[in-house]
């Protein structure tokens, strides 16, 4: 089977970190995201060649599309989209300042739908890809 291109966001910890190790494995090609660009030390040295990443947060959503670009015209096509940046925000309703809560809805909800719309027009364009939404039970609860 030819190699996949991947476009991952949120590859430091998680299930975006387990995806992107597992298409590297596999010998796929993951153009991944982080905010925290240190914690993909281990990854890129394990995958020199076919891990290539980029810093972004996905509340900058001016960010969101310019590292969408970044990745398509550096991959060139993208077969699988992986919306996974995000957060769990833990504690009573009346414990969680407005500010946190605003944050998290501007990280999972926001952040996802402008990565998703981001990705449409170089979809559509190739003709082919998957996307993937990873979301919390307790978010669609």
């Amino acid at each position: 089977m030819a190699e996949r291109k991947w476009l991952i966001t949120g590859i430091s910890s998680g299930f975006g970190k387990e995806i992107a190790a597992q298409a590297l494995a596999a010998g796929d090609i993951v153009f991944g995201t982080a905010r925290n660009m240190k914690k993909l030390d281990g990854l890129k040295a394990e995958y020199p060649e076919t891990l290539l990443t980029a810093a972004l947060d996905v509340t900058d959503t001016e960010s969101v599309y310019r590292v969408t670009e970044e990745a398509f015209r550096k991959l060139g096509t993208v077969d699988v989209v992986v919306s996974n940046a995000g957060y769990g925000l833990y504690g009573a309703a009346e414990e969680i300042s407005d500010e946190e809560a605003l944050l998290q809805i501007q990280t999972n909800l926001i952040g996802s739908i402008a990565f998703i719309r981001s990705t449409l027009p170089y979809l559509r364009s190739q003709k082919h890809g998957r996307i993937i939404q990873v979301a919390s039970v307790a978010g669609q609860v």
